[in-house]
């Protein structure tokens, strides 16, 4: 049957990325990990959480999309990462189920330029200027993330781990 995520992009025909195999996604100023608030709920909220190997709230599976962009959903609830419009400064990012056929629900790995895995996870929507961003690079469970422009800070960038890691 496979995972929810799994399931989510053969019902919208989309494929998953085959380095994708399930990753958790590090924050790099904090080492706290992208997590699905709660693992569910309506619309819930996406923070910084430290690293829990059972816990699957923080794995998530990349699947592109038409147009280069990416989707990135959680592999037990199947529910994507988006940014909430329409205000492109400080948005919050949540996860829901629907997927939003615009570009606030596409992502881009963009490679940092000093190498070694490191990422910016840029939102599609508004220009491409915009990343997730751990507020203020805080390690406490439930930091919220947001979308703030693109810059060099830490707390914009991210390093894929395999879950196996």
């Amino acid at each position: 049957m496979g995972s929810a995520a799994e399931q989510w992009s053969n019902q919208h025909n989309i494929s998953l990325l085959s380095d994708s195999g399930g990753a958790k996604w590090q924050n790099i100023q904090s080492g706290s990990f992208l997590d699905l608030s709660g693992g569910g709920g309506a619309t819930p909220a996406i923070h910084g959480w430290a690293r829990d190997k059972g816990n699957q709230n923080q794995d998530w599976t990349t699947m592109k999309v038409g147009g280069g962009g990416l989707i990135i959903a959680n592999e037990k609830t199947g529910r994507i990462i988006t940014m909430t419009g329409p205000k492109q400064y400080a948005a919050c990012v949540i996860a829901t189920k629907d997927w939003i056929r615009n570009e606030t629900s596409q992502w881009e790995r963009r490679p940092h330029p000093s190498g070694n895995g490191v990422y910016w996870l840029v939102c599609k929507g508004f220009g491409g200027n915009y990343c997730l961003d751990l507020a203020e690079g805080k390690s406490q469970n439930g930091t919220p993330i947001y979308t703030y422009p693109i810059s060099d800070a830490k707390n914009k960038l991210w390093r894929f781990v395999s879950w196996k890691d």
